[in-house]
């Protein structure tokens, strides 16, 4: 939840509204998409991870502390 954590989650959470617009549908369409892509077996998803399992969970927490902000 620190600084920079923060400024990094407001970042991606910019980079998704403007991908998004902010639309519900839009949103929610890429919530099932990345459902459907995690479901999948590593070796079948279509972009492999580029991230650490601790950098996930870093990021996964900022977002998290964004959130409650």
């Amino acid at each position: 939840a620190g600084p920079e954590a923060q400024t990094w989650a407001d970042s991606f959470n910019a980079l998704i509204s403007a991908f998004t617009q902010n639309d519900p549908e839009i949103e929610a369409g890429l919530q099932t998409w990345w459902k459907r892509h995690n479901d999948l077996p590593p070796e079948q998803q279509p972009m492999q991870t580029l991230y650490t399992p601790e950098e996930r969970a870093f990021m996964n927490q900022a977002l998290a502390a964004a959130r409650e902000r």
